[in-house]
């Protein structure tokens, strides 16, 4: 039996970026280690939710994906810096290529591994 040749990875789609992510981009701020694990559990026993904003779905809240203006968003956890306008102009012109498949792979291996963490808390 001849063995099935591999075939080579084709994008599903391309991602194009706005101008909000191509100006600014957002960093996990973490004064200390223990500071940091601190305020993910806080998130995590919200079930995902921002701190800050209850009518929000998760964190990262939209009031600070969409605010105009370097800074810390309101838990502290996230931090938005402005890029040069020459880096801005690199990002806004790039596509990212995304495999729709592995995604979805990974995203069922992360709830796997929550899942399996929140049994081992139990």
């Amino acid at each position: 039996m001849a063995k099935k040749k591999k075939q080579p990875w084709k994008p599903n789609y391309q991602y194009k970026t706005s101008e909000m992510e191509a100006k600014y981009r957002i960093f996990m701020n973490r004064p200390s280690q223990e500071v940091f694990e601190e305020k993910l559990a806080k998130v995590k026993a919200n079930n995902g939710r921002c701190l800050c904003n209850i009518n929000t779905p998760l964190c990262m809240c939209n009031e600070f994906l969409e605010r105009d203006s370097e800074g810390f968003c309101e838990c502290g956890i996230y931090y938005k810096e402005a890029r040069t306008a020459a880096q801005a102009q690199k990002y806004l012109e790039s596509t990212f290529e995304v495999d729709e498949k592995r995604e979805k792979e990974l995203e069922r291996e992360a709830k796997k591994a929550e899942k399996a963490a929140e049994e081992a808390d139990e």
